[in-house]
């Protein structure tokens, strides 16, 4: 389960992991889940286009996928994306110029807890595998609704603690042994990818998240879970 009382990364140790594997971030991404963080981010997409928005804003963007997934919304006319790592920004923005939309996209550097967009700005804010990296959880999650317009959706993708028993047994078996071997042979960091459990296992559950959604000012507070539940779509309006 999460941690009730949970402790915060920190953020220049957060840097030093993702600085050091941004090169194989993507191709151990779909390793580690067989390929499925394709589908969960579509189907993160796919909640948030209901809403028309014209206007999105993608935090920690990483690689860009989920930015890019956005700008392929029809009604959307610009989609701003912002990430910490300068080495990540690059390669986002390397990979947005293959895209049909890549027009509609922007990228800057910037912390999660002050971001240098203006406020009511925003018809959809959403961040994917981020959350459990960020120190200041409470605050990021302030500034996404800060940045969202009334009526604005804040969604996030995000992995969960695993409640049931031989489930978790089976996924922590996986996460602790198998995955750091992985990316030891691949991305030559087994530290990096120690962390990848680590940071799942502090954070907190898909019901805690959505308290403290509604605590930053959400409303209408929804979640989904996918990958045998160890996946949450969490989604929320700003009223």
């Amino acid at each position: 389960m999460g941690n009730t009382q949970r402790k915060e990364p920190e953020q220049s140790y957060v840097n030093s992991v993702f600085s050091n594997i941004t090169k194989h971030y993507d191709q151990m991404n779909t390793i580690m889940t067989l390929g499925m963080h394709h589908i969960w981010k579509t189907k993160l997409t796919k909640i948030v286009s209901a809403n028309h928005p014209q206007v999105c804003v993608d935090i920690a963007t990483g690689t860009g996928d989920i930015s890019r997934k956005l700008s392929s919304i029809p009604s959307v006319n610009q989609v701003i994306s912002t990430d910490i790592l300068p080495e990540m920004l690059k390669l986002a923005i390397s990979k947005n110029k293959n895209s049909n939309e890549h027009h509609k996209n922007s990228y800057f550097a910037s912390t999660a807890v002050n971001l240098p967009i203006k406020s009511n700005t925003a018809d959809v804010v959403t961040a994917g595998f981020s959350l459990r990296n960020m120190p200041n959880l409470e605050q990021a999650i302030s500034e996404m609704v800060r940045i969202a317009k009334p009526g604005g959706i804040v969604s996030t993708l995000e992995l969960t603690p695993y409640k049931t028993k031989i489930i978790g047994k089976i996924i922590g078996l996986y996460f602790n042994k198998i995955v750091p071997v992985v990316g030891s042979l691949i991305s030559n960091n087994r530290n990096a990818y120690s962390y990848l459990p680590q940071s799942v296992d502090n954070f907190i559950d898909a019901e805690q998240l959505k308290l403290l959604f509604e605590k930053c000012g959400l409303v209408n507070v929804t979640y989904i879970k996918l990958g045998i539940g160890t996946i949450a779509i969490h989604t929320g309006t700003k009223p």
